[in-house]
Order: structure tokens, then sequence, then C-alpha cells
């Protein structure tokens, strides 16, 4: 089959899934019951950015599907995204959701007193964020050298970009060159960075470990 004959079934397909949902979210509203949503940034071995949308309501779990990020996405994008995503399945953030969980950046700290929701940070990222600073020791000011990638989780080829320099995600998670490790431990968290490196910013090396 060409590629248009497998891309028009899969549109197909999506289509008798989003009825379906759709039916069982009705079911859901007509029973009172509400949603909790988890939200988090994925980024494609072609730099592409997508935001995966996953719903919960008791024992079920659904997976609302990726949307495309373009350009930018501070606070305001990402929670309009969200609506228009719930929108095609007929489903209201303010009347629907009870809480979303997401990770703990600064731009997902601004989204959370914008929603209407709850919002609960995920453990596993505050974990990593308690982690490294314990493991790492921030460099002053003025200290850093070199060039290096950006590793901050929300930078513009990566993550949701945050057009106001107040909302950046530097307390939580900072570039590499922002850290001297303690010496116990700095050998083997030095090997693993530059192997992570190696594969991460190289679409070709990270599809050998696919």
């Amino acid at each position: 089959r060409s590629p248009s004959s497998v891309m028009t079934l899969m549109h197909n397909y999506f289509s008798k899934v989003e009825q379906m949902y759709i039916q069982k979210f009705g079911v859901f509203k007509c029973d009172n019951k509400k949603l909790n949503i988890s939200i988090d940034e994925w980024t494609s071995c072609k730099n592409r950015r997508y935001i995966n949308l996953h719903v919960y309501c008791n024992e079920t779990s659904l997976n609302l599907g990726l949307i495309r990020i373009h350009g930018n996405c501070p606070t305001e994008k990402v929670l309009s995204l969200l609506q228009e995503r719930l929108d095609n399945f007929q489903l209201k953030l303010e009347t629907d959701v009870v809480a979303i969980t997401s990770d703990g950046a600064a731009v997902m700290e601004k989204f959370g007193k914008l929603s209407p929701t709850i919002q609960q940070f995920c453990y596993n990222h505050a974990l990593h964020i308690a982690v490294t600073k314990v493991f790492d020791v921030k460099k002053l000011k003025g200290e850093a050298t070199g060039t290096c990638c950006n590793d901050s989780e929300f930078n513009t080829d990566s993550e949701y970009e945050e057009d106001d320099s107040s909302d950046s995600e530097s307390d939580d998670v900072a570039p590499a060159d922002q850290y001297d490790l303690q010496d116990d431990v700095s050998l083997a968290i030095n090997s693993i960075q530059k192997i992570v490196k190696l594969f991460q910013y190289s679409p070709v090396r990270n599809a050998l470990l696919q």
C-alpha cells in the first residue's frame, strides 16, 4: 500500500476510536463521574515536540493522543491546546476534570494557577530534582565555562518555551555546566552523562537503541 493509503486507514481508525471514547465519556457524565488528567511533553527522534494527554476515571485509563507543538509554547498556549483537545471529545476542563498531574517545571506551576482544576505535581520529577541537588553542587554565577547543549527541560528545541524569563525552570533543573559534582561520584556520573548526550542529541545514534 502507498503511504497515503496507510495514513487514510490510520485516520479512519482514529475517528472510530474517537467516537467510542466520546460515548464512554458520555456514560461517565451521566453517572456524575469526574475525570483526572496527566500531561507531559515528549520530543521525537526527529525533534518534533508533542504533549501527551491521558485521562483517568476509576479503573478506566484512556489516551487522547499526542498534541503537536509548533514553535514556542508558553503556559497560555499549553492551556489552549489542552482545552482544544478536550473539546474534540466533548469534555470541558471546568466541569468534567477534577485534577491534572504534570511535572514540576515552572511553566506547569503557572499552568496550575491558570487552570480551573487542582494541580498535582509528579512525585518522580520532584525526586529527580532532590537527587540532583544531593549529588550536584551548583557553581557560583560566572563560573560556568565552555559551551554545551542546553539541558534545561523546557528549552526552545525540546519543551514548552516560556516567553517570560521569570517563568524559566532554572530553579528546578539547571544546565549541566551549572554544577560541580561531588568527588566521590563525579567520575561515574560524568561517564553516564557523556553516554546519554552521545545518544540524546543524535537521532541516528538514538535509533540504534530502539
